[in-house]
């Protein structure tokens, strides 16, 4: 997978947790756990909304002094249980018209930790 967006990637991100992969996974497609530690600094988080199937959409709203300023939304395209997690990414509004993006998490468990690499595609318009 790493090696098929490499051409495209903007952003890789590598990560070790000292967790098992199993709740580090779930917490990407729960809206509870999500709203709980995903928020841009300087932003409060607002309503978060999941639907963790492939097809299905996720909305995370951002606020600043508890006006609606951002939301961050989009579909999924792959859930590999475990394993992979691949999704759109846009803004809105979109003030900066760059479009949307495809996002990948890729989940690695070792012995005594899991790594999580993200790749974010370059945006259509850049």
């Amino acid at each position: 997978m790493e090696e098929q967006v490499k051409d495209k990637t903007l952003i890789r991100l590598k990560r070790k947790f000292t967790s098992p992969v199993k709740p580090l996974f779930e917490a990407f497609l729960s809206a509870e756990e999500f709203r709980e530690w995903f928020s841009p600094p300087g932003f409060e988080a607002g309503n978060f909304t999941i639907d963790p199937v492939v097809g299905g959409d996720y909305n995370c709203e951002f606020l600043k002094q508890n006006v609606h300023v951002l939301t961050i939304k989009g579909k999924y395209i792959i859930i590999e249980r475990y394993k992979k997690i691949s999704f759109t990414l846009m803004y809105d509004p979109d003030v900066s018209s760059i479009g949307q993006c495809n996002v990948h998490l890729i989940f690695d468990e070792k012995e005594d930790h899991t790594e999580i690499i993200l790749l974010q595609e370059i945006y259509r318009t850049i």
